[in-house]
């Protein structure tokens, strides 16, 4: 089977889809067509419509600009596509964009609530959760109570993560990675109101320098307020971190709040009791070792969902 594998370029850097395509090597000859225009450019895909004869099968992780490209050159005859949304940029997609997705078009879903979402409208949609081993990642320490919180978004903020720890209030330091995404402003004039010291790194100076502080805290502020699966909260449980989160997908289908995590209305934040963090944090490793053991399990029947067998 040739495959053609269509992804964001930012991924090709990042390796956070790295594992799926990877997968897809077991079931044939794959190449990749990385979308830099769609996804960040001008908009107008360079896809070129003789691609569609070479392959047995298209997935696109993402790329839902590149998919909506192909549909409209409206050819009759199209190789078997699977579409993997992710739920922090499909959410908003309106109804009528998956009601149009013509029937030759499979979608692998790593979110349960965008998957029972598209299959109320009439979608072939396939659920799978996914999971990393957290044997590829050292459990994190339990000696004292220490945070990092890696500031991306307008929010949640730093503000934010001051009223969850009440100050700071128990904390022996809270370390803030302050690398925002584009466009977003990150000040930290709030550090001054706090009862614990504030350590701070950035990407452009301290890459290293964050991985270690990192490794040595034992809860993890997730830092978006949607995710499309999640990697650094998923990592952060692996490590054994307890993890706080906003009460939202795809940190709400993994986390149970008071059990393996914490989740809150980020409109109204209060301050979170971290008095069992370790507990909450040896939960959380272990739900990502029972998680990862099912995952492994339904590879062979996602993969052939994927490849429409």
């Amino acid at each position: 089977m040739r495959i053609l594998y269509v992804d964001h370029a930012l991924h090709q850097k990042t390796k956070s889809t790295a594992f799926f395509h990877k997968l897809l090597l077991d079931r044939g000859e794959v190449d990749c067509f990385w979308d830099a225009k769609t996804w960040c450019g001008d908009g107008k895909s360079d896809f070129s419509e003789e691609l569609l004869d070479q392959y047995d099968l298209i997935v696109f992780f993402q790329s839902e600009g590149v998919l909506n490209h192909i549909l409209k050159f409206g050819r009759s005859k199209l190789p078997h596509m699977t579409f993997i949304p992710m739920y922090d940029s499909a959410a908003s997609m309106p109804d009528s964009f998956w009601q149009s997705l013509p029937g030759n078009v499979r979608i692998l879903n790593f979110s349960s609530t965008l998957h029972h979402h598209v299959v109320a409208l009439g979608c072939h949609s396939f659920y799978s959760k996914y999971f990393i081993d957290p044997d590829c990642y050292p459990q994190c320490p339990y000696d004292t109570l220490s945070a990092t919180f890696w500031w991306r978004l307008q929010r949640p903020n730093f503000r934010t993560v001051r009223k969850l720890t009440g100050r700071g209030k128990g904390f022996s330091k809270i370390h803030v990675h302050l690398a925002p995404d584009p466009g977003v402003s990150a000040r930290l004039l709030d550090r001054f109101l706090m009862k614990c010291p504030i350590e701070i790194t950035y990407w452009s100076k301290e890459a290293n320098s964050y991985l270690e502080h990192l490794s040595h805290s034992n809860v993890y502020f997730a830092p978006r307020m949607t995710e499309g699966i999640g990697m650094s909260f998923l990592e952060a449980m692996a490590r054994g971190q307890a993890v706080a989160a906003v009460n939202a997908p795809t940190m709400c289908e993994y986390i149970e709040h008071g059990v393996n995590g914490w989740l809150y209305d980020p409109s109204n934040p209060s301050a979170i009791d971290f008095s069992d963090f370790r507990t909450i944090g040896e939960a959380a490793r272990e739900s990502i070792r029972s998680g990862f053991e099912r995952w492994t399990n339904q590879i062979p029947r996602m993969l052939d969902w994927t490849c429409h067998h």
